[in-house]
């Protein structure tokens, strides 16, 4: 999912970048000729430390651009077809990251919720102009009942930093830094996995 995601934010970005680009095209072919033909313009980059701080946790840097938060829903005890599943099988809401230029920077993620939390977190998303792109499910016949929401925001990244915090204060999802060690041990055959998929997995939240 991570890898399908970040596919996605780039194409959301290309898109973006290009339609921005046709109308700065013909907005500055006016500007160029009253200021004398220096069209150039500077715009600091992103401050991640700030989008971090809105979020309430340090952005990770997952390349090619991307800086990342995830916050992993450990209040939940989630079982479909009788299994019990960890936080790390994609039981977390996630918010992505990437610089657009003249300061804006677009935003997509997901976030799993419960059937109560799902109205107020649209509310909250929507009242700060981040959109719902699609409302899914990953699991069947699961307890609690789950639905994925997934959102797209561009703009002022501190702003959307903002927007989100305050969706997801509005559900139970665990916001502050966990300090419990997790465990290295998955009793599977990893090394085994990595040969069959061709790639070095990670161990993460119990996954």
């Amino acid at each position: 999912m991570r890898i399908s995601d970040r596919q996605l934010l780039i194409g959301y970005l290309s898109a973006a970048i290009l339609a921005i680009g046709v109308v700065a095209l013909s907005a500055c072919g006016g500007q160029e000729q009253a200021q004398g033909g220096n069209t150039e313009q500077s715009a600091a980059p992103v401050d991640w430390g700030a989008v971090g701080q809105a979020m309430g946790k340090e952005l990770e840097d997952k390349g090619e651009g991307v800086n990342g938060v995830e916050f992993p829903r450990s209040d939940l005890t989630v079982s479909s077809k009788g299994v019990t599943l960890d936080p790390g099988m994609e039981l977390g809401a996630e918010a992505n990251f990437k610089d657009a230029g003249s300061g804006k920077a677009l935003a997509i993620g997901e976030m799993p919720l419960t059937e109560d939390e799902l109205q107020p977190m649209i509310d909250k998303l929507q009242q700060g102009g981040i959109e719902e792109t699609a409302l899914h499910k990953h699991l069947q016949d699961e307890s609690p009942r789950l639905w994925w929401l997934h959102f797209c925001g561009y703009g002022d990244p501190v702003q959307t930093a903002r927007t989100l915090r305050s969706a997801l204060e509005a559900t139970c999802t665990p916001l502050k830094e966990s300090s419990e060690e997790e465990s290295e041990n998955l009793d599977l055959d990893t090394n085994q996995l990595d040969q069959i998929i061709g790639e070095k997995g990670e161990t993460e939240g119990g996954v």
